[in-house]
Parts: structure tokens; sequence; C-alpha cells
């Protein structure tokens, strides 16, 4: 197992939360629970006493008497208006409809004439009422136009300021119960800014800053795993750094190193060429030659191999430029050169592409370079190379095709051709599309059009 592999399962398995340990789910669970506790409860006490008050206060103001009597009074003057009988079902009726919650009834010598809960029931004489059946006190004699009639009026009228009371009691309880978890989520909305700030300070550099572990909730599972990630991750910037500083090293003693078997391999030449010794001696020379010429080489790929953990040199500034000023020198100097190096280029004298892009006037040869280095690799001969210059609203660019040679044995390549061009065009926010079959291949660039 790797030392990545195995780095990377310690952070995994510190992220996992351990047994036992506790979840913000429940934490949440509960705080919801207890601020439903403390709102009821509150929701039941001021209900309680602010129902208490009203009532006390409708008794003691008589609020439900001054309110029968006013509703009396504009009952008798509708009554004096319309000249209504107390028989009238339908503009009884209409009168009652038109007030809120009230409930009235009409008697005459014991006898029911109207009730509002049955505006149109015909009064029956069969159905006689004796007048202990109700505290008549609560009653009012009112003429009609047929002659006078014992009224029973009394309504609902406090039912709205309860209601009222209830949707503001239940407001305030809601209020109350938001304001607690409101609390309890800011406990945590506070220790994650924190754990963000701590992240940020790490993105900066800094990998000696400790990430906060708090409680044993996910968080702080994460936070765990974070701080054990910064010191993996610190440990191994050590480890490579100290990698690079032996392999810098060695590149060093392997250059020093590679003068002794040069200078030999020219010693030999000069004995060969100024001595002119026997034939045994010769082959004795070119052994020593050819012995010194192998360590050479292998030191050379020594170096070679050390040599990629070196790190390239930072970019140059892009330019503003014309595309046809930059790109068309450029690929008319690389159409020469194929068409030295026996190749067939088809490119339209014609081309254009107005318009201007960024560019690093140092990587665009650089990207040139690694297309005819494959083209001289991988290129058909017969066939041509069509190079192509073209542009749209957004984008401006150049592209080349060819036919493949057909497969004949293995190619030596270290495969970083089309990494470098991906890597060159990317400095200056282009892209690249490849397209490729098993007979011909297309490379396109493409630049954002200014």
């Amino acid at each position: 197992m790797s030392r990545h592999d195995t780095s990377n399962r310690r952070i995994f398995s510190a992220l996992r939360p351990e047994a036992g340990s506790g979840s913000i789910f429940f934490r949440f669970l509960k705080l919801a629970a207890l601020a439903l506790l403390i709102s009821s409860l509150f929701f039941f006490l001021i209900n309680r006493g602010v129902s208490s008050l009203l009532e006390a206060y409708f008794q003691k103001t008589d609020y439900m008497r001054q309110e029968n009597d006013r509703r009396l009074e504009l009952f008798s003057e509708y009554i004096a208006e319309n000249q209504v009988d107390a028989t009238d079902l339908p503009r009884l009726s209409e009168w009652t409809r038109g007030q809120e919650v009230v409930w009235m009834q009409i008697y005459r010598d014991h006898i029911l004439l109207f009730d509002s809960q049955y505006p149109y029931m015909e009064a029956n004489a069969a159905y006689h009422v004796e007048g202990r059946y109700y505290d008549w006190d609560s009653y009012r004699t009112l003429s009609f136009a047929d002659g006078d009639a014992q009224v029973f009026l009394t309504g609902m009228y406090t039912y709205q300021f309860f209601n009222y009371a209830l949707l503001a009691e239940f407001s305030l309880s809601f209020l109350l119960f938001t304001a607690i978890m409101m609390a309890g989520i800011y406990r945590v909305m506070k220790y994650i800014k924190q754990l963000n700030r701590e992240v940020r300070v790490l993105e900066g550099g800094n990998l000696d800053y400790p990430i906060t572990v708090l409680g044993r909730d996910e968080l702080a599972e994460l936070a765990r795993g974070l701080d054990s990630m910064r010191q993996s991750i610190r440990s191994q910037i050590r480890q490579e750094a100290e990698l690079i500083r032996l392999n810098q090293s060695m590149i060093t003693s392997l250059s020093h190193d590679l003068r002794t078997p040069l200078t030999s391999l020219l010693l030999y030449a000069e004995i060969l060429e100024k001595e002119l010794p026997d034939q045994e001696a010769a082959r004795a020379h070119l052994g020593k030659i050819e012995e010194k010429a192998l360590q050479i080489r292998d030191m050379a790929n020594r170096i070679l191999e050390y040599s990629m953990l070196k790190k390239e040199k930072e970019p140059g500034p892009l330019r503003l430029l014309s595309a046809e000023e930059v790109l068309l020198p450029a690929l008319s100097d690389t159409a020469a050169f194929l068409r030295q190096q026996g190749f067939q280029v088809i490119f339209p004298p014609d081309a254009r592409a107005p318009g201007r892009i960024r560019v690093n006037e140092e990587d665009l040869p650089r990207i040139l370079d690694n297309i005819t280095s494959n083209l001289l690799k991988y290129a058909l001969k017969s066939a041509p190379v069509r190079l192509e210059l073209f542009s749209s609203d957004s984008e401006i660019g150049f592209g080349f095709e060819n036919r493949k040679k057909a497969p004949a044995g293995h190619v030596e390549s270290n495969h970083i051709g089309v990494s470098n061009i991906r890597s060159l065009i990317g400095r200056m926010d282009g892209r690249l599309d490849i397209r490729e079959d098993r007979s011909a291949y297309r490379i396109r660039i493409f630049f954002c059009r200014q």
C-alpha cells in the first residue's frame, strides 16, 4: 500500500462518526421538543390569563347587557320604520341576518311567534309556553304593527375579542418557539463560521494553524477530520520537500559524475586518433569507449527521470493582439517547414480571422513545435496535411488535420506532447479539441475572441 493510500485511509476513518457520539439531528430534535414544550406552556398560561382578564372586564362593565339593549333599540327603530308585524317572518329574518351572532325570540301570550334559529317556522297556538320557562326579566315588550309582543334578544358579542386574543397568543408563542430554535441554530452557525475562518487560514497555506474541535456531533467529527487532513498534508509536503531536496542533490551529484566517464571517453578517442595502436589495443580501447558511453547513457536516463520533478517557470504575460498578425505568420512558417520535410500542406492563401485574442507570444511557438513534432512522428507523408484558420462570434483559432501512419512497431514517446499543448493553451484561457480515429487525426486550438 502506498503512502498516499494510507494517508487517505486515515483521513476517511477520521471523518466517520464515533459510536455513541452526538448527532446534529437528535440535537435539533431535542431542541425542537424543548422549544415546543416551553412555547406550549407559555401559550397555556397567557391564554388562561388573557381569557380571565377579558371575562372580568366584560362582567365589570356589564358589556353583554349594554350590547343587548343597544341591539333592542336598533330592532325597535327597525319595527317603527318598516311597520313590521310580530308574525312577519321574512322581515324579521332579514333584520337578524344583518346582525352578528344574534339570537332573537318573539312571544305573545306565551306563544312563540318567531325564533331566529328557525326563521321560517310558523307560530302554532298549540305550543303554549309558560312564563316560568324563561327568565322574563331578559325580555322586553316592544310595539309591533299588529300589537305588543315580548322580545328576547342576546348574542355572542365577545367571541371576536377572544379570537383576536387567541391569534395574538398563538403568534407570541410561535415567536417564542422560533426564538428558541434560532438561538440553538445560532450556536451551530457560529461554530460553522469559526470552521470557515480556520479553513480559509489553511487555504492561505498556513498548515500549522489547528482546527478547533467542539463537542461530539457531526460538525465536531468533520472538524477533527479536517485537522487530521491538515496534519497529513503538512506531513506529505514536508516529505515531498525532502524528496525534492534529495533529488536535486542527486542530480547535482550525477551531473558531476558525468564528467569522469566523459573525460575518459574523450581520452580513449584521442588515443585512437593520435597513437594509432594495433588492432588488439584498438579493440580494448573501443571496449572502454563503449563501456563509458553506456555509463553516460545510464546517467543521462537517471537525470531525465529526476528532472521531471523540476518546477516549471512562471508563464509570461498575455498580450491583446490581432489574431491575423499573430497566427498567420506562425502558421505560414509551420507550413513552410513541413513542406521542407516532404509533406504536402494545404493552407488557403486567403485564410482570415478578423478580431483580437489574448496570447503569450512565447507559448504559441511551443504549441506549434509540439504539433509539428507529432506530425513528423505520426503523420502519413503521402496524404496532405490540412491547415485551417477560423473564427466565430466568440472564438478564433486554427487547426491541423492529417492521415495517420500505419502502425509499424513501437514508437518511442514520453506522451507529453498533447499534455504540454493543453497546459500552454490553458494559460491563455483557450481550449483544445482533438478528434481521431484509426486513420485520421485532427487538432484544433481555440482562443477567446476579445
